[in-house]
């Protein structure tokens, strides 16, 4: 489920005609057609079906009408936002990883020192692999990435700590634990997040010295999608304890493993021997004089 796919759903929701909303986007009604039969297939429920009159929304439909408006609210209120606060040229790149700006909220968009007359910074999101790739090819200036960082490529500094888990449907014969050990997941159904993100590798390589490969049938590109295929008891999914912890539904079980190194950690990184520029340095101590709050 991407953006596009949402804004498309969205057009037809306020068309009621698949025919009208295909012209207002300036796309074929077959190509229309097809991004909501793979939203429906992804979601694995009917969002909308047609009458002589047009569409008529399911029950499910109603319900991500309403979420997608939410989503696309914040989407533009966001972007407002971050316009408005480099509206002259930017003097600093900083690439972030997918999910930092939720966490540094505070110490990112709400920093008077870090967007003064002075500092003029663009704000980028990237997965955690391009994050890395941004830094190293110089299109940011610093990057807030996820660990491990390569320390033969990228100067770093450690800025938090959360906790990956996974979560499961209430039903799931593994709902009855608390923590879990990596052996529990053998032969289990992995939802995950895809190769782009470093949490990918660290299961692999966890499995792998427990002397198994997990059995992945779903590779997400957002958390949001693991969450609802978790619900419908599909598999086990792939989460961090920040997001897992905001899911309003009795439906889901949250599990740790036992494994004290299963941590997403937030670290500010530029390119090893750059030379920082003026506005980059004072970004960085700024980020380091005021650290992130651990849960």
């Amino acid at each position: 489920m991407d953006f596009k796919q949402l804004q498309y759903f969205l057009q037809v929701c306020r068309e009621g005609n698949i025919t009208r909303a295909a012209s207002s986007l300036y796309i074929s009604q077959q190509a229309l057609s097809l991004s909501l039969s793979r939203l429906e297939k992804e979601l694995g429920c009917t969002l909308m079906k047609r009458n002589s009159r047009g569409i008529v929304l399911t029950n499910a439909g109603e319900y991500l009408k309403v979420q997608t408006q939410k989503i696309i609210g914040i989407s533009n209120e966001t972007q407002a936002h971050l316009n408005s606060l480099t509206a002259k040229n930017p003097n600093l790149i900083v690439g972030c990883a997918y999910g930092v700006v939720g966490e540094m909220t505070g110490q990112l968009l709400n920093n008077p020192i870090l967007f003064g007359d002075k500092i003029r910074i663009k704000i980028m999101e990237y997965t955690d692999l391009d994050c890395e790739r941004a830094v190293d090819n110089e299109n940011v200036d610093l990057g807030f990435a996820i660990g491990p960082v390569d320390d033969s490529r990228f100067d770093s500094c450690f800025l938090t700590r959360r906790r990956f888990c996974f979560v499961v449907n209430i039903t799931h014969l593994l709902a009855k634990y608390e923590v879990i050990e990596i052996g529990c997941l053998k032969d289990e159904n992995m939802i995950v997040m895809n190769e782009s993100f470093k949490v990918h590798h660290i299961l692999l390589s966890l499995c792998e010295k427990e002397g198994f490969k997990p059995k992945i049938i779903y590779e997400a590109g957002e958390v949001a999608t693991i969450q609802n295929l978790v619900l419908k008891n599909y598999g086990i999914g792939l989460s961090a304890d920040f997001v897992a912890n905001r899911i309003q539904s009795s439906n889901i079980k949250i599990l740790f493993l036992d494994d004290p190194a299963f941590t997403w950690d937030i670290y500010l990184i530029s390119k090893k021997e750059k030379v920082l520029s003026r506005e980059a340095q004072t970004f960085l101590e700024c980020i380091k004089k005021y650290p992130v709050q651990t849960e």
